[in-house]
């Protein structure tokens, strides 16, 4: 008891330094000088007037892939225009906290950060309730370089992390997962991604998650620190995130992790639920505090009661009016990702993967309690749109890509038929 007492203080420690952390960040970001933020942010005007509010590059927009390939210059132009912080009446506290932007409503985002330029519009308008985690890196990367660079930039890292998690994966539990890794992120159109502020840190914390969790899970002290590393992924989803897919951050390290401790038979179903549970735990409650502290920490220091605001939006997003049905969100962000072509080769290769499976009577090895546990990480995704109706109605063509984690969790179970058990490789 003793033990666990203390466990739970080195927790709330780690969590109270990464929220200083943050904060600081924040503060910091605001004294970046701003006239070299301002140049570089410019250039984006341009890039946004030719591309327009919601761009498809790749597909014509009746095409069936075109809502999964579309980016947001809508926030995007809200992110650049908060980095820009054209505002001279707030301390840097306030600024920090606020996250000010100017916003014509007649005009929308896109002309309105264009108006910061043409007739310097000064900013108007407060977005308290995210933390908008992404800012000091912006403006850092402002201060060198123009946006269609960051774009660039952000592509090269982007796949150069992918491919690293992927190669970790093949070399640490074997290829087959490695593929089914690749195509559920694929299938969130991630060739798209990079070109996007809004959408990019999602990938960034699911990839180095996944990273960590294969590379460090034969460590002695991977159970020790197993805890802290959802901490922190749940608090930089909260932190980096602006309600794009942020449970990607918890189901795929988490079915990785169940991957992995199928090499050990003494996991009992018991254990590995209750392994799940707590984890799961540790991360929503990461994730919600992080939102929380930043409220009370804006309350503080704007002198406004900004917990009551960002509730009352929260209870919008979940939909409490139902004026989003949930069957009908459900289904929009399921055929958003699973479209026909997606569905007819999911079910082409199960059913020729069971073929292979009862032909060489592999089924006599099955582990169905692994099995039933992946599929149980797989139908999460769900329980968050039935959750924030609201949102995921409204954003489908974003929210869709949380369903990685179904496509992978459905691979692993289909793949681990021919398994007997696994050996994880060292390195």
């Amino acid at each position: 008891m003793k033990e666990k007492t203390i466990n739970i203080l080195k927790i709330c420690l780690t969590f109270f330094i990464i929220i200083i952390t943050f904060f600081i960040l924040m503060l910091l970001s605001c004294l970046l000088p701003k006239d070299k933020i301002k140049a570089n942010a410019s250039s984006a005007v341009f890039t946004f007037s030719k591309e327009g509010t919601y761009n498809i590059p790749f597909f014509e927009p009746n095409y069936i892939l075109a809502y999964s390939m579309r980016l947001d210059n809508f926030m995007d132009a809200v992110i650049l225009n908060v980095a820009v912080d054209n505002e001279s009446k707030l301390s840097v506290p306030e600024k920090s906290v606020s996250n000010m932007y100017y916003h014509d409503e007649k005009i929308g985002p896109v002309k309105s950060f264009e108006n910061v330029f043409k007739e310097n519009a000064e900013a108007n308008q407060p977005y308290v309730r995210y933390w908008f985690g992404t800012i000091p890196l912006i403006r850092l990367l402002l201060v060198f370089m123009q946006y269609q660079n960051i774009r660039y930039l952000n592509m090269i890292a982007l796949f150069l992390l992918l491919a690293i998690t992927i190669i970790a994966i093949e070399r640490k539990i074997g290829i087959k997962y490695a593929i089914a890794y690749m195509i559920s992120i694929s299938l969130c159109g991630i060739i798209i991604i990079p070109m996007s502020l809004q959408f990019s840190p999602m990938f960034y914390i699911t990839f180095g998650a996944s990273l960590a969790v294969t590379l460090l899970y034969d460590k002695k002290s991977f159970k020790n620190i197993c805890p802290y590393i959802f901490l922190m992924i749940g608090s930089l989803t909260a932190f980096c995130d602006l309600l794009t897919a942020p449970l990607m951050s918890f189901g795929i390290p988490m079915i990785l992790l169940m991957i992995l401790r199928k090499k050990n038979n003494t996991y009992t179903l018991k254990e590995n639920i209750i392994f799940i549970v707590k984890l799961g735990i540790i991360w929503i409650l990461s994730y919600a505090m992080t939102y929380l502290a930043k409220w009370l920490i804006a309350s503080v220091i704007l002198q406004n009661n900004e917990v009551e605001i960002a509730w009352n939006k929260f209870m919008f997003r979940v939909d409490k009016d139902n004026e989003y049905g949930k069957i009908s969100t459900i289904y929009q962000n399921f055929k958003t990702y699973f479209n026909n072509n997606v569905l007819i080769g999911l079910g082409i290769f199960a059913i020729i993967y069971c073929a292979i499976a009862i032909n060489k009577k592999y089924y006599k090895n099955i582990d169905w309690k692994h099995s039933f546990i992946i599929l149980c990480i797989s139908i999460i995704p769900y329980l968050w749109y039935l959750i924030l109706t609201n949102h995921s109605g409204i954003h489908f063509w974003m929210t869709y890509r949380i369903q990685s984690i179904t496509m992978f969790g459905l691979l692993s179970a289909i793949l681990s038929v021919s398994d007997k058990k696994i050996d994880i490789k060292k390195t």
